[in-house]
């Protein structure tokens, strides 16, 4: 089979494998559709030291990398029983181990133990992948039906964690809120919000084509951060009320610390985005949170049940991603798709298999 194979100096290239064999407890799934996101970008920075000063670690090489996968489930070990082959499927990539301490209080996002698609073992940049049983056992196997397209459906991790995002901060009924970032992840969160049934929805961004495009999931408002004043503009915005919730969703290292400048009493501010490992350090005005009672949280992964969440929402038509998907390829030209991701050019970059 054709692969994205990824070796311990940094370098990827097309190879060709074996298909993944499958015991008696793992299926085998033909993938359709893997998109590029920002970690394969950081991946392809060079040497296996640099991968580790962006927080990719753990990785053992050859590795084929891939995480937002969705397929058709190809050959079944005998001993699976909830899933038949030919039945379409959508991949959660962060497969918990449901025995640490994290696990059993329901934050399966945090387990110790997590295993990655991609990342521990070989994930969607392949015309097959292997699913082993840990990851059937935990939920992470997700059927999907023919409303939603093979395309649309690796927009499932990415909405799940947009998805946890929100519920760390408490978004609800009435809030107002500051989303930083109008690519992918920011175009999601104005759905979520609206979902959520938020009252003022402000989108702030330095690159004008990206706002015009955000304009089409009508926001209640856009700033060019570029341009413009951010902390000026959003208090003009509220009448000087500041806003119930920030969610960061680009790493301006600046906006993690203004953040509490626009941010109300009682409000939220969601470090959604990171930072550089060797660049992460910021200072903070401890007494805002400590007078305003401000709470900050932080977001990287999800959980199999927001997955299944996520899949709903996208079947009932609550959330649409068409429209993100700027940009298709096939594996053979993934090098071209990885460079348009890079560009910036693109909303979203979908690898066809």
């Amino acid at each position: 089979m054709k692969a994205l194979l990824f070796t311990d100096n940094g370098k990827s290239s097309i190879a060709d494998l074996k298909k993944p064999a499958i015991n008696d407890f793992e299926l085998l799934v033909q993938v359709k559709a893997c998109a590029i996101c920002g970690t394969d970008i950081k991946l392809d920075r060079g040497s296996g030291t640099k991968l580790t000063k962006h927080g990719i670690k753990n990785m053992i090489f050859p590795r084929i990398t891939g995480h937002e996968i969705s397929g058709i489930i190809e050959d079944k070990g005998k001993q699976v029983k909830d899933f038949e082959i030919g039945e379409r499927v959508n991949i959660t990539p962060v497969i918990p181990c449901m025995k640490c301490s994290y696990c059993k209080i329901g934050r399966l996002e945090m387990c110790d133990n997590k295993v990655i698609f991609g990342f521990d073992i070989d994930g969607g940049f392949a015309e097959y992948i292997r699913i082993p049983e840990i990851a059937i056992k935990a939920g992470c196997i997700n059927k999907i039906t023919s409303k939603l397209s093979f395309e649309e459906a690796t927009f499932v991790e990415p909405l799940a964690v947009v998805l946890n995002s929100q519920e760390r901060s408490k978004v609800k009924t009435g809030d107002s809120i500051l989303i930083i970032g109008a690519g992918p992840i920011g175009i999601l969160q104005v759905q979520i919000a609206q979902y959520n049934k938020a009252s003022k929805i402000i989108v702030s961004e330095i690159f004008e084509e990206r706002l015009k495009f955000a304009k089409n999931f009508n926001p209640d408002a856009l700033i060019n951060s570029k341009n413009d004043n951010i902390i000026d503009a959003v208090f003009n915005l509220t009448k000087g009320d500041g806003v119930d919730v920030v969610m960061i969703c680009a790493s301006d290292k600046n906006m993690f610390a203004q953040s509490l400048k626009i941010t109300k009493k009682l409000g939220r501010i969601n470090y959604f985005a990171g930072l550089p490992k060797d660049d992460s350090m910021i200072s903070l005005d401890a007494n805002l949170i400590h007078y305003n009672e401000l709470e900050i949280t932080g977001t990287s992964d999800s959980t199999p049940h927001q997955s299944r969440k996520a899949i709903e929402l996208l079947n009932s038509g609550k959330v649409k991603v068409n429209n993100l998907i700027t940009h298709k390829y096939s594996l053979e030209k993934y090098f071209e798709g990885l460079e348009m991701a890079k560009s910036g050019k693109a909303m979203k970059v979908v690898i066809n298999i």
